[in-house]
């Protein structure tokens, strides 16, 4: 039945039809030869020839049939009729109920309970194509469907997960802040009240005032720019490898320009290569990357950028301690700092790299060499 799942509906429908009037065809053939030879026994007509030995014919006249039997033969006659209908609207009917059947029924069932399962936002399934028709083509066209807003329900689970974790992190960071400034004004109230306080301890309470009020104001920035990594789109664009590796190359050395650690890139892969990326995420994903590798670095930072297939892989590797043990574990999740982060800064360097390279279809490791830590990013790089 394979060759029959693969015709398309118009062949499919074609056949049936043809088939079944052929049916049709031969029954109402074969009956009306029965139906002949039984009004001729009934009812005979017409005049009969007999020959003898001489080869002489003789007409010789039928018995003219009684009313009875010209009766009988019209009821042939009409049965003939009626049977020859039956025959060709059963053979419609036929044809229609097995197209329905063998083509229709089965497909508009998977599609109506595809249907349904998405309406009670149940995802969790699959639809598969049993064959080649049009039919077939619209239950793998919906299979496509099912998993692009399956994948994108997984995305906004994803999103909604990170976004309470970064909230929990953001308000447990900000209790000390925020405890420090109520107690600065507690003092100053008391102040204002006629307590007597020494000048130098007076600026000292508004100079952590200050402090907490300007790091408040950088974590809601911090938390501002996050929300727009994730709600900017992606917006690919094509260009050569060797084209890529200049910009990244000329960008790092300027990232690091102000400071002594020497730096060095490295390419594996044809210059010619056509890539697709969001040149603002490799920008991006680099610039944290460098950043984070000159805490660390005694007195170089090997960059290393490949393409190989659809995948581009950029690797950041410094001669420093490493990374410990915790920030291998969590070096990717938000707020989290090594121990050379200096305290303006909130640990989220590596994190904008872990949710860019996701977004880019790809990750992030984070891994200790011979000669210190490595940080390597990779991402789709074909055509969207």
């Amino acid at each position: 039945m394979e060759w029959l799942r693969n015709l398309s509906l118009r062949k499919a429908y074609l056949l049936f039809t043809v088939s079944c009037f052929l049916v049709a065809f031969l029954l109402t053939w074969g009956t009306t030869k029965v139906c002949v030879s039984l009004r001729e026994s009934l009812a005979p007509s017409g005049v009969e020839i007999v020959y003898d030995e001489s080869g002489k014919g003789t007409i010789v006249s039928r018995e003219i049939p009684t009313e009875e039997a010209w009766n009988a033969a019209r009821g042939v006659e009409s049965l003939q009729y009626i049977l020859t209908v039956v025959y060709f609207g059963g053979a419609f009917l036929l044809s229609g109920t097995l197209f329905y059947r063998l083509k229709l029924k089965h497909p508009i069932q998977k599609l109506q309970a595809g249907a349904q399962r998405i309406m009670e936002q149940d995802l969790d399934f699959v639809l598969e194509a049993e064959g080649k028709d049009e039919l077939e083509s619209l239950c793998a066209a919906f299979e496509k469907m099912r998993g692009q807003l399956q994948r994108n329900h997984q995305e906004l689970w994803r999103q909604g997960e990170e976004r309470r974790r970064l909230n929990a992190v953001f308000s447990h960071d900000l209790r000390n802040p925020v405890t420090v400034l109520k107690g600065s004004i507690r003092v100053m109230e008391k102040v204002l009240q006629g307590d007597r306080l020494e000048r130098a301890a007076l600026e000292d309470h508004l100079a952590r005032m200050s402090h907490y009020t300007e790091r408040i104001a950088s974590y809601i920035e911090t938390m501002s720019q996050v929300q727009k990594l994730e709600d900017t789109p992606l917006s690919p664009v094509e260009i050569t490898f060797g084209e890529l590796g200049k910009e990244m190359q000329e960008e790092g050395e300027l990232l690091l320009w102000e400071t002594a650690c020497p730096l060095s890139f490295q390419f594996f892969g044809s210059e010619h290569a056509v890539v697709w990326v969001d040149r603002a995420v490799v920008s991006t994903i680099l610039e944290n990357c460098l950043t984070n590798a000159s805490r660390y670095a005694k007195q170089t930072i090997q960059v290393t950028v490949s393409v190989q297939g659809e995948r581009l892989t950029l690797s950041v590797q410094e001669d420093g301690p490493g990374f410990s043990p915790n920030m291998l574990r969590n070096g990717t999740e938000p707020f989290v700092r090594g121990e050379k982060t200096a305290p303006e800064h909130f640990g989220m360097g590596l994190y904008v790299c872990r949710l860019l390279s996701e977004k880019h279809g790809g990750g992030i490791a984070l891994e200790n060499t011979e000669t210190g830590g490595r940080v390597s990013v990779w991402m789709k790089s074909g055509k969207p």
